[in-house]
Order: C-alpha cells, then sequence, then structure tokens
C-alpha cells in the first residue's frame, strides 16, 4: 500500500524523537510513501529549526540531508 506521511512523521525517520519507534515500524509495512514539495520545503526548515535550539549541529543536518536525498535517489520515497 502506497501512503502520504505528515511531514512530522518524515522528521521522526531521520531524527529521533519519541515518535521515532512508532514511525520507523509503520514504514517497514508500506511498499511507498508519496513525497510532495511541501514535505521538501517542511524537511529543510525542520533541520533549521533543531540547529537553531542546538539540537543538531549543521554537520549533522548536514548528514541527515545527505541520508534523505539517498533515499529519495533510491526510490523510497514516491
Amino acid at each position: 500500500m502506497t501512503v502520504y506521511v505528515d511531514s512530522s512523521f518524515l522528521v521522526s525517520l531521520y531524527l529521533t524523537d519519541q515518535h521515532s519507534p512508532v514511525s520507523r515500524q509503520r514504514v517497514l509495512a508500506t511498499s511507498g510513501m508519496w513525497l510532495t514539495p511541501l514535505h521538501n520545503a517542511e524537511w529543510a526548515h525542520a533541520l533549521g529549526q533543531h540547529i537553531f535550539r542546538k539540537s543538531l549541529s549543521s554537520a549533522e543536518a548536514q548528514q541527515m540531508y545527505e541520508q534523505f536525498e539517498s533515499d529519495k535517489a533510491a526510490g523510497l520515497w514516491l
């Protein structure tokens, strides 16, 4: 089944928070997830917010961004 996820779900997949275990578990049950331009914008904003709050360094954010781009290139996101 292909699903559309909320941007907060997307963030929980890459950045560890209280929702990460459930998000990661649910992603395994799907065959693909839709990704829209809004997800891309909100993803960038979320990384910026984590840097601003000092819960993520710029280098860590860059790694997360590269992983997200790698996953998109690999076809994880539709």
